[in-house]
């Protein structure tokens, strides 16, 4: 079970930060591990199947970022349509595997045809290159001309005001990567009610909300 998976990741990522790291360098994974084991004395075998002490300790950011700016920020609900976009890096995927697990209708966006063949199969709806033009069009004709109840942006500086053009009324848009500054036009979300946060992201950067608006879907409390 996805979630099941990513509570138990999250309580891991907890155990990380309430510990100090170790002084100098040290190999990525191997705090991880040991800190997990600590926590689950006398556990011989990974508790995914199929995955190992090393890769589990990997998985960490990317679902507990997806989790988070899912459900934590966007408070995500069943039925509601979510565009993942950027959505075949790691933070992505987490986010296809979890909306799709919650109930969701997932639409994701990559950049190669590999990149699309892999939304795809992780769990996305429908899959579009936002390398073409006029790809925003189409994620709004998949919609049906509503606009998407959540956006995940991995490229704010690049994507964020063309989000706001295609976000539905009341929907939340959740920044997790951003690479510089953007311009925006307020407009485009105030006549939707809509709005917008930042989450903690793969770099582990500050979490901060930037502005948020209470929705009756979203009554569940912060993670």
């Amino acid at each position: 079970d996805v979630l099941a998976r990513a509570q138990l990741l999250k309580e891991v990522t907890h155990a990380l930060r309430e510990r100090p790291q170790p002084a100098g360098r040290h190999r990525p994974g191997n705090h991880d591990v040991r800190v997990f084991e600590e926590r689950r004395p006398g556990l011989k075998e990974p508790p995914l199947p199929g995955v190992s002490f090393e890769q589990g300790a990997a998985l960490g950011v990317p679902y507990t970022t997806a989790h988070r700016a899912l459900f934590g920020k966007a408070k995500a609900c069943k039925g509601e349509t979510v565009l993942v976009h950027g959505a075949s890096g790691g933070v992505g995927l987490a986010a296809l595997q979890l909306a799709r697990a919650a109930g969701l209708k997932v639409l994701g966006t990559a950049g190669s045809s590999r990149g699309l063949e892999l939304v795809a199969r992780e769990g996305a709806h429908e899959a579009f290159d936002h390398q073409q033009s006029g790809y925003a069009e189409r994620i709004l004709a998949a919609t049906g001309g509503r606009g998407a109840d959540v956006i995940l942006e991995m490229l704010a500086n690049v994507n964020l005001n063309n989000d706001l053009a295609i976000l539905g009324r009341g929907g939340r848009v959740v920044v997790i990567g951003s690479r510089g500054k953007i311009e925006i036009d307020p407009r485009l979300t105030m006549g939707k009610d809509g709005s917008i946060a930042v989450t903690l992201n793969e770099a582990g950067c500050p979490t901060q909300a930037v502005w948020f608006v209470a929705h009756p879907c979203r009554a569940s409390s912060d993670v």
